[in-house]
């Protein structure tokens, strides 16, 4: 950490690490870049803003009147804090210390790079919370089964498998946008919706693409219940083998009922037979339930829900996540009542966090 002087005389710390840059002005004016220049947050003492790759954002504050709030931001107002941050970037007087960092924060376009992610990206809907500072490398466009009535992500969205040369040229081109922006991420998250649904040659090719394109980092991603269950053990082995390291599986509710009303394809029978496929070989495990299902639901839904989760033997590694739906009007207080009933599975090493769709960006 740095102690400089600016031009005005005020005193600012600078934290130059190996993966980003921080400047504190104040307690109420902190940033933070990676080391291509792009800015990842800002504090103003009552608000933090984040911004990810494709230049959404998103503003969080925490106020005792109204709790948690988050708003989503449009890419002209998240470019408009971006010039601000790079405007007082300016007036900090640090470019002798590290010119490259400086000056690759002071010129950077949000306009020019939004439109390069679009270019090698178009979008990525939706990623589980660790993942949000992984490398995200599309094995798979959309989703398969897109029929789920609680999800919008993939809706309009026509569902493909890169055959392993495209995903390779994929793969070099991310690495290309990335640039030192890659040092911040340690995973590969394989998207979109399901890596188990693309096929064993295939996947065992893309494996091997992303360890040499991003070595020394372990891969992970959604998959579907059903999915893995067409896998035979020695495949599964050999995907872990390989760098799949953990998959995150949308069990969504223990309640059989509600899933088919949803029209989900993976019921709670197929989530417990493959969670225990995974677990014997080697995989830590993200499991993801819903909250804030109607009220005829409610009860049969985190009764059987609590069912479910202890039956997946879940332990050391393995998280749990509970997913507000969007739009709900009791989705937090749902949320809480999962976590309560599910706090045991914390005494085995399981992670229980919250999974808020309104703040993922990528």
């Amino acid at each position: 950490m740095l102690r400089l002087t600016d031009s005005e005389g005020s005193t600012i710390s600078l934290d130059l690490t190996p993966t980003h840059v921080a400047l504190m002005c104040s307690e109420s004016e902190i940033y933070s870049w990676d080391r291509s220049g792009r800015l990842l947050s800002y504090f103003d003492g009552t608000s933090h803003f984040w911004r990810g790759l494709s230049g959404e954002a998103v503003l969080r504050r925490t106020t005792t009147d109204h709790g948690k709030q988050v708003r989503r931001l449009a890419p002209a107002y998240a470019d408009t804090v971006v010039r601000e941050a790079q405007q007082r970037c300016a007036l900090r007087q640090w470019r002798d210390v590290e010119p490259l960092a400086y000056d690759r924060i002071r010129y950077y376009d949000p306009a020019q790079d939004r439109q390069s992610y679009r270019t090698i990206y178009g979008r990525i809907p939706i990623f589980p919370p660790d993942a949000y500072l992984s490398v995200v490398l599309q094995a798979t466009v959309g989703c398969a089964w897109n029929r789920c009535t609680f999800c919008d992500f993939y809706r309009g969205e026509g569902y493909r498998v890169r055959p392993p040369e495209q995903f390779r040229a994929h793969a070099v081109a991310v690495r290309e946008f990335l640039g030192d922006s890659a040092l911040l991420r340690k995973r590969v998250f394989l998207g979109d919706a399901d890596v188990m649904g693309v096929g064993t040659k295939w996947l065992e090719k893309d494996l091997q693409i992303a360890s040499e394109v991003f070595p020394d980092r372990p891969c992970q991603g959604f998959c579907e219940a059903v999915s893995v269950l067409r896998r035979k053990s020695t495949d599964l082995q050999r995907f872990r083998m390989l760098g799949l390291a953990r998959v995150a599986i949308g069990a969504e509710s223990g309640h059989d009922p509600l899933l088919a009303l949803w029209k989900k394809r993976s019921r709670p029978g197929d989530v417990a037979e493959a969670v225990t496929a995974l677990k014997h070989a080697g995989y830590s495990v993200g499991v993801i339930f819903l909250a804030g299902v109607p009220a005829e639901f409610e009860a049969a839904h985190l009764a059987d829900t609590e069912r479910l989760a202890f039956r997946l033997g879940l332990g050391e590694g393995d998280l749990v996540y509970l997913s507000p739906l969007v739009p709900s009007v009791n989705g937090v207080e749902q949320a809480n009542a999962l976590h309560t009933v599910l706090r045991p599975l914390e005494a085995n090493g399981v992670r229980i966090a919250a999974y808020d769709i309104r703040q993922i960006v990528y």
